[in-house]
């Protein structure tokens, strides 16, 4: 199984996919990320099998971390991707290096790429773009999804939630 960790930004999808309506209307081509496949990687783990993605579900089970804002501040490219650019706040950045030394404790190979957070809009796109905004979306959940296939479409399936702890808990 093709397997990430990653958030859905479900306080301001309205607002995501509005952005992502105004392109199509350009009209503008490439390929738009599903609604219900809108969100952040926090690891991408690439092909597990069953054993390892029960580890990796150990590993996530282990984190203790309170829900916090992510904030989104700019519509923008990275390499042939029109994206929404995340800011690099500390909450999020010990969070997403806390997912990445618990899969390390338990050896679990991750792609080590930088960490760059962000929501892809449209793939193999051109259009070049610079625009602020200003979104906010609550981090309550971690989530555990395997990226398959179901009825043609690319689907990503949650194989697991690890809720954050309320800040007044």
């Amino acid at each position: 199984m093709r397997i990430f960790i990653g958030m859905k930004p479900d306080d301001c999808l309205d607002e995501i996919l509005a952005i992502q309506r105004h392109f199509r209307d350009l009209p503008l081509t490439g390929n738009y990320t599903l609604p219900d496949n809108i969100h952040m990687t926090l690891a991408f783990l690439g092909e597990l099998d069953n054993s390892a993605v029960a580890l990796v579900k150990t590993a996530l089970k282990q984190i203790d971390y309170p829900a916090f804002l992510i904030h989104i501040d700019k519509i923008t490219n990275l390499r042939d991707m029109m994206i929404l650019k995340i800011r690099r706040d500390p909450e999020l950045l010990r969070l997403q290096g806390g997912i990445c030394r618990a899969l390390a404790r338990l050896d679990i190979k991750m792609n080590r790429r930088s960490f760059y957070p962000h929501i892809t809009l449209i793939r193999k796109c051109d259009f070049p773009v610079d625009k602020p905004v200003d979104l906010t979306t609550e981090a309550r959940e971690v989530i555990l999804f395997s990226s398959e296939r179901v009825n043609g479409r690319l689907s990503y399936v949650p194989l697991y939630r690890k809720v954050l702890r309320r800040q007044n808990a």
